[in-house]
């Protein structure tokens, strides 16, 4: 039974109820997954950690024994975590935002009447409508009507197949001409586009250097926070009363906690994936900026990806013997009679424009197995659009453009059979069109010495009409299909342009890659993309692509424009860059508390700092810097080995921090320093040394560099000063300014001279890798 619908005939489909029945059933698709956390995990995360439990623990310990005014750290404890909530709840509600307006929506025929639903709606044995430009959500059988479909997001072969009544259409393919009613045969993982994602299962390695830097870290923090602290607490019990054993414990155990480095981090990313939504980028992964920043080389799919699977007519060509004005008469004929829908002839439509009326005879549409069309004009006769071979018997290739033949013939076809007086009256030349963004997105990665590699599915003839278009200079597009599994390392080493690549070929030519040691970012849109995606590093996806690309990718493209890929790696090298350099300042802090701790567990002396006055140097060298100077823009290439650069550089501002302190301690006794005189000249020499850090990681020094070094530079001048007292410094006279001074030229000479040991023993272990 059926009913009309506007004007066309359609079947009732299923009823609301039978395809609530059947989704309850479990034979629906499945739900979109949220990308971001829920609000409840996002609180939990930030709230609940060990840092957090070690701080709180820190601060019970001194509230204990009396001591209230050094619990000020928990200030910027509450305050991190607070901040932490909030850049991430935001970043949370831009996410959940760019997924709605990425989720696609499909025509199904509910009731006899046509209804508009999400993807994730759809049941098994749903009618749904399809025709020109849509995609395929699920595997489905043709039950009325013809299509022409194409298959590159799943096979990578761009040209168009003929589909009609009892055909098999398969989920991620699009029509390009044509409409039809289909029933769905596949919901979920059933789908071919969702069984591809469903063998890649599993939890994916993390291309993320930073986290894996900060893992180690906070690692090793973990390991050694609580036996240091038992051990220290031990000693001092020895030489001091509770409240003083207390205290010292307490600095030492605060300065090992870089509890502000992983809040900033997560902070900066968060705050990327906000600018990146105000360019239509939709981040699925945090870490995600990072991993393109780092790419050198980028691969890339073709159609669909490079180009938008849309011809453009480059040029038009009468043969000899044929007016201009005659051949445009015919292809004005052709296009404007023609039934088709597909690429070429909405090229020729666009390149012709406006046509007058004619009245058409009869018209035989293009299919894929004959690879020709026709239209019958009355007044005209008939023109005949097609590949050379398939009319003519011989090839014509310009090398550059696919190139339609056009013929003409007094009489019409005979159902698939072209009359005998055919004679050719020119040709049409057409090239893929691309995406909006490519050649100068292109031009940035070569300047930043990022390598490209077109890796297509489509026919090496194809692949290499692109190439020659739009990137000259390529090596000729190496055919696949010739090189065997265990030749595919060879062939991506020394080729640059893959065509006829399969699914399993794309995903080893990206293995290889990075087997050699290269960061490999993928852009694709197809199913047959979602392997090779999946193995990368970085992977890209227009939203335009297969809902099974958009679902394995780091990065979407909601507007699918590629001029947005410089600015992702351009934020993405922002905040690394800035992170590389804030890590330092914390590790720093971290090296010195842990190496120090030892010191005085080893030697007999009492512990010379307090935490308010690690909060203090905290604060002003280390977190107040730090967050500052991470919104500065820094373009610079990503380094390699983040770790050999933050340690290279947080170890002798550490070891020059350790020789001051243990010096002042030493001396103590011999110049008669009081317990306030040494704080205050071991707080002096962390002052300076955390000052001539910052001005030699992030020099040159100019900008809003300026202020935040004065601004840092003031507040411990106003500490020693005005707060004195609180911060349990001595008073300051001319004798401590003296030693102040001697102490701060001290470890800029210090300091000098292990950046200089440490540098020259990197280049020596580098020379000998």
């Amino acid at each position: 039974m059926s009913e009309n619908v506007g004007s066309v005939a359609v079947p009732c489909g299923l009823t609301d109820e039978q395809a609530r029945k059947l989704r309850e059933d479990g034979f629906g698709n499945k739900p979109q997954k949220p990308l971001s956390q829920s609000y409840k995990n996002i609180i939990i995360s930030n709230i609940f950690n060990i840092f957090n439990l070690i701080n709180i623990l820190i601060a019970a310990a001194l509230c204990f024994v009396g001591s209230y005014k050094n619990c000020l750290f928990m200030i910027a404890v509450i305050s991190n975590t607070t901040v932490g909530i909030v850049q991430e709840i935001r970043s949370k509600r831009v996410i959940d935002k760019l997924s709605i307006v990425g989720q696609k929506t499909v025509t199904v025929i509910r009731d006899g009447c046509r209804k508009t639903v999400d993807v994730s709606e759809l049941v098994m044995g749903d009618i749904i409508e399809i025709s020109g430009g849509c995609q395929v959500t699920n595997d489905c059988t043709v039950i009325s009507g013809r299509c022409e479909v194409n298959e590159s997001l799943v096979t990578g072969e761009s040209d168009p197949i003929a589909k009609s009544v009892g055909y098999d259409l398969l989920s991620g393919s699009y029509i390009v001409g044509g409409s039809c009613l289909c029933k769905i045969s596949a919901v979920g993982s059933d789908n071919y586009a969702d069984s591809i994602i469903d063998s890649l299962r599993g939890e994916k390695r993390t291309s993320s250097e930073i986290v894996a830097v900060l893992d180690k870290i906070i690692g090793a923090v973990s390991v050694c926070i609580i036996p240091l602290g038992v051990l220290l607490f031990y000693n001092q019990m020895t030489q001091s009363e509770l409240y003083e054993s207390v205290e010292s414990t307490a600095a030492a155990l605060i300065g090992m906690i870089p509890e502000g480095l992983v809040l900033l981090t997560s902070t900066v990313f968060a705050l990327g994936v906000v600018r990146l939504s105000k360019k239509n980028v939709l981040s699925q992964d945090l870490y995600s900026l990072e991993a393109l920043a780092r790419t050198d080389i980028l691969c890339l799919d073709k159609t669909g990806t490079v180009t938008t699977g849309e011809m453009t007519v480059e040029k038009v060509e009468p043969l000899c013997g044929v007016s201009n004005e005659r051949f445009m008469e015919y292809l004005r004929a052709a296009a404007s009679l023609s039934d088709d829908n597909n690429y070429t002839i909405k090229a020729i439509r666009t390149y012709i424009g406006k046509c007058p009326r004619y009245t058409a005879v009869s018209s035989v549409p293009f299919s894929s197995e004959r690879k020709w069309s026709s239209v019958t004009e009355k007044s005209i006769g008939t023109v005949i659009l097609g590949a050379q071979k398939a009319i003519f018997g011989d090839e014509t290739d310009d090398g550059r453009f696919r190139v339609i033949a056009v013929a003409y013939s007094k009489n019409a076809p005979c159902g698939d059979t072209l009359p005998d007086d055919i004679e050719p009256i020119g040709r049409v030349y057409l090239r893929e069109t691309l995406r909006g963004g490519v050649g100068e997105a292109f031009g940035y990665f070569e300047k930043q010495g990022v390598d490209i590699r077109i890796i297509s599915g489509d026919s090496p003839r194809a692949v290499s009409q692109l190439c020659q278009n739009a990137f000259v200079g390529y090596v000729p597009c190496i055919d696949m299909s010739e090189v065997s599994d265990d030749d595919i390392v060879q062939a991506a080493a020394e080729n640059k342009i893959f065509g006829r690549t399969s699914p399993k070929q794309k995903r080893i030519i990206v293995e290889a890659l990075q087997k050699m040691g290269h960061t490999v970012g993928m852009v694709g849109d197809g199913v047959n993309d979602v392997p090779a995606l999946r193995q990368s590093d970085c992977s890209i996806a227009p939203a335009e692509g297969s809902q099974a690309a958009r679902s394995v990718s780091k990065l979407v493209l909601l507007d699918s424009d590629f001029s947005t890929l410089p600015q992702i790696s351009a934020e993405g090298r922002w905040s690394i860059n800035n992170l590389e350099r804030s890590a330092v300042l914390f590790l720093t802090k971290t090296i010195f508390s842990i190496l120090m701790s030892l010191m005085f567990i080893i030697f007999d002396y009492e512990y010379p700092l307090e935490p308010i006055q690690m909060t203090l140097i905290s604060t002003l060298t280390i977190g107040f810097p730090a967050f500052a100077l991470s919104f500065m823009k820094n373009n610079s290439p990503v380094s390699q080995g983040m770790l050999r650069y933050i340690v290279s550089n947080s170890l002798p501002a550490a070891l020059a921090d350790i020789i001051s302190v243990m010096t002042v301690t030493l001396l103590s006794a011999r110049i008669g320093f009081s317990e306030k005189e040494v704080s205050s000249l071991c707080v002096t020499a962390l002052a300076v040394t955390g000052i001539a850090l910052i001005v030699k990681i992030y020099r040159p020094i100019t900008g809003i560099k300026i202020p935040v070094m004065i601004v840092s530079s003031v507040g411990l001048s106003a500490a020693f000063v005005f707060f004195g007292d609180f911060f349990g410094f001595s008073v300051i006279d001319i004798r401590i300014v003296h030693f102040m001074l001697i102490i701060a030229a001290a470890n800029m000479l210090i300091l000098t001279v292990l950046f200089w040991i440490i540098s020259q023993i990197t280049a020596r272990l580098m020379k000998n890798l």
